[in-house]
């Protein structure tokens, strides 16, 4: 009597052709993971520590970089806001080493070729600098 029970098949309620799904562990997992990692508003609700510090970092050298480049700005600015004057005497560059060790000249031809040299080194320093801040 005992082997006719073992084959009667399980009776099992009437679905009416709905499906179900009974969850597994496995699948209760992915569910839980898929929903910590979904972003609220656009913004991730979990950002790894790491990644976190890494942009931070980077933060900080893009400011010391435009902090920079603003200086060297001003420095343009003031070195484009020399007028050499037409009498050629009037004007005057003074260069001093650590030394103490001092360079004078009146020579406007000078103090242009002077000044010509320093914006364009200035310009390529800057040129530099932007390029540091796209990267």
């Amino acid at each position: 009597m005992a082997t006719a029970e073992a084959k009667k098949p399980l009776l099992q309620a009437p679905t009416n052709g709905v499906k179900t799904h009974t969850p597994t562990a496995n699948s209760t997992e992915v569910k839980k993971e898929a929903q910590e990692e979904k972003p609220q508003n656009g913004i991730p609700t979990h950002v790894p520590e790491k990644s976190l510090n890494l942009t931070l970092k980077r933060i900080r050298e893009l400011n010391l970089i435009a902090d920079k480049r603003a200086k060297l700005i001003e420095i343009q600015d003031n070195l484009n806001g020399f007028k050499l004057s037409s009498d050629k005497t009037a004007d005057k560059l003074l260069l001093t080493d650590s030394f103490g060790n001092k360079f004078e000249s009146s020579n406007t031809t000078v103090i242009a070729d002077v000044l010509a040299l320093l914006k364009s080194s200035i310009q390529t320093v800057i040129d530099e600098t932007e390029m540091m801040l796209t990267l």
